[in-house]
């Protein structure tokens, strides 16, 4: 799987020794790792530079490691004798058991007691799908735009995305806004509508997208801009563990950014806190 080349310029944004971070975000029920990259200012030289004003390489990297990372967690829970017994599964899930087509496919998906089987488990997403999962929804509309295991349509993907998202899954949310931004090869490009499901996502609680809206809020892409909504959401992501939030607001107190009276003792806090939490992840 290949991901786009965007060029990432970083301009005296963060303290020597800073390293790349990532967070632990919580979206309803489902956790996984994910981190982001900071928002752009275009007064200072406390800014980040994308090409396309796509979202960054890092975004989309951890959308899919999302993904793979949730099917393992419930391959384990399945992870029982009867649970993994394939032939069990397969045959409650021919007889449209619903529960049995997903967990199928999250067996095909990550290789749990049998081969790994992109096709079938995109087969079995769909069905699951078909009777309106709504994490088998998202998965299948990911996988139809990104055309893993399954003919790419794009249109497709994006109706299962939106079932979903209209559902308030942030994982949904989060990877609709990233196709409207233009990733994963979709051909489209709204930021308008990547804002939409941009701040739809932070407001579910998934931490990237509160970092991601943001940077959207700072520059004005897909809405005006506005500060006061930027620093909201910077907050949020830094509240929520995102350690380049951290980072960033620790620059934007002591440097007395985006609207911000500078403040060094809150600008050293946040860097506290961001060395407190990537010391402890080992990075």
């Amino acid at each position: 799987m290949k991901f786009p080349t965007h060029r990432l310029i970083i301009k005296s944004i963060y303290r020597p020794g800073y390293r790349n971070p990532a967070t632990i975000c919580s979206c309803h029920s489902e956790s996984a790792q994910l981190h982001s990259v900071s928002q752009l200012n275009q007064h200072h030289s406390f800014c980040l530079e994308f090409e396309n004003l796509g979202m960054s390489l890092i975004v989309r990297s951890i959308i899919l490691l999302v993904l793979f990372q949730f099917v393992s967690a419930c391959t384990e829970e399945l992870a029982t004798p009867e649970a993994v017994d394939i032939a069990q599964a397969l045959q409650k899930a021919k007889e449209g058991d619903w529960s049995a087509q997903y967990h199928l496919a999250t067996i095909y998906h990550a290789g749990k007691g049998t081969a790994i089987n992109q096709e079938k488990a995109s087969y079995w997403y769909l069905k699951a799908a078909q009777q309106d999962v709504t994490m088998a929804q998202t998965r299948i509309g990911a996988r139809l735009i990104e055309g893993e295991g399954i003919k790419k349509d794009v249109g497709a993907g994006i109706q299962w995305l939106q079932k979903a998202a209209n559902k308030n899954d942030g994982l949904a949310q989060l990877v609709l806004a990233s196709t409207y931004l233009g990733e994963f090869k979709s051909g489209l490009k709204n930021f308008e509508k990547a804002f939409y499901w941009m701040l739809k996502a932070a407001k579910t609680g998934v931490v990237p997208a509160q970092f991601e809206v943001s940077k959207m809020y700072v520059n004005g892409i897909g809405t005006e801009a506005n500060y006061d909504q930027g620093i909201y959401w910077l907050q949020k992501a830094a509240e929520g563990g995102n350690l380049s939030a951290m980072n960033v607001l620790s620059g934007a107190y002591s440097k007395g950014l985006f609207g911000l009276q500078q403040d060094q003792k809150k600008a050293d806090y946040w860097w506290g806190k961001s060395e407190n939490v990537s010391n402890q992840k080992g990075e």
